[in-house]
């Protein structure tokens, strides 16, 4: 489908097949059902919901400053490896750097009646399954980056939302970046039509997910709470990501940069 959504932006047209919208729907849906699953039994303590404690939100705080440091120097090492574009973009990541402490800082004391489950860890597009008709969701091993204390952390779900609104993120950028057809295409209209993409899936995906989980679920008490963890685990997932391609794909950094952008762009609005 992202092949076809390429031919039709080559020939000047914005397209993308209602199949595509279906399916995003379907996931969310399969998405919201193994949140609520994880989060049913509260007779087992391994699974019970549980709220943010002030050690779980000093531990995150802590995991996220690190991450930050830690992307950072690894930006430092391999800055010989970026184009001009590349350069630019981490620049704006190191102007924004206390801007994103800033926000990160607020899970410290932001009240929140959100609650924290099990949840998947790893959530991206790589870990489905497609019968011909349906989703099956596989690898529930956690984060790679972590070790199993780490991985029995509850979280919000939110954070495997982010990290497929991620994948779906990656899917786009790298058909539209790294193909043969786009080499030669102005990089502003490459990026409207990615960002156009995205926006149309992420918000599809969103939607359905909420519809799903149901108005008056527990585990997100409000649109507020919601809007805040979702920005905090997207940057997060972005962040996380620069590692990623730093250590193997260089060229693609500017997927996840352009991710902490994004971010960067709604913080912006939100902190003022």
């Amino acid at each position: 489908e992202l092949n076809d959504f390429l031919h039709s932006f080559t020939a000047g047209k914005f397209a993308i097949d209602e199949f595509v919208f279906e399916h995003v729907e379907l996931l969310a849906r399969r998405t919201a059902e193994m949140h609520l699953a994880l989060s049913h039994n509260t007779e087992l303590p391994e699974f019970a919901p549980e709220v943010y404690t002030s050690e779980y939100r000093e531990w995150l705080f802590e995991h996220l400053q690190h991450l930050i440091e830690n992307r950072l120097q690894m930006v430092e090492a391999n800055i010989h490896k970026l184009d001009d574009e590349g350069k630019q973009m981490v620049n704006l990541f190191r102007q924004k750097q206390k801007l994103i402490t800033k926000f990160f800082r607020q899970i410290k004391k932001k009240p929140l009646k959100s609650l924290r489950t099990r949840i998947h860890g790893d959530y991206h597009l790589g870990q489905l399954l497609y019968t011909g008709s349906d989703y099956i969701v596989i690898d529930f091993e956690g984060e790679p980056e972590s070790n199993i204390t780490e991985r029995k952390i509850k979280h919000s779900p939110l954070k495997d939302v982010a990290g497929m609104v991620r994948s779906f993120h990656y899917a786009v950028s790298s058909k539209m970046y790294f193909s043969n057809e786009t080499k030669t295409a102005n990089l502003v209209r490459l990026q409207r039509a990615s960002d156009r993409w995205f926006y149309l899936i992420r918000d599809t995906f969103i939607n359905t997910y909420m519809e799903t989980m149901g108005k008056d679920n527990p585990l997100f008490p409000s649109k507020a709470e919601v809007n805040f963890l979702f920005m905090l685990h997207m940057l997060e997932k972005a962040i996380y990501e620069l590692g990623y391609e730093l250590n193997g794909r260089p060229t693609w950094v500017k997927i996840p940069l352009r991710g902490i952008e994004q971010v960067i762009n709604e913080l912006e609005k939100y902190l003022e």
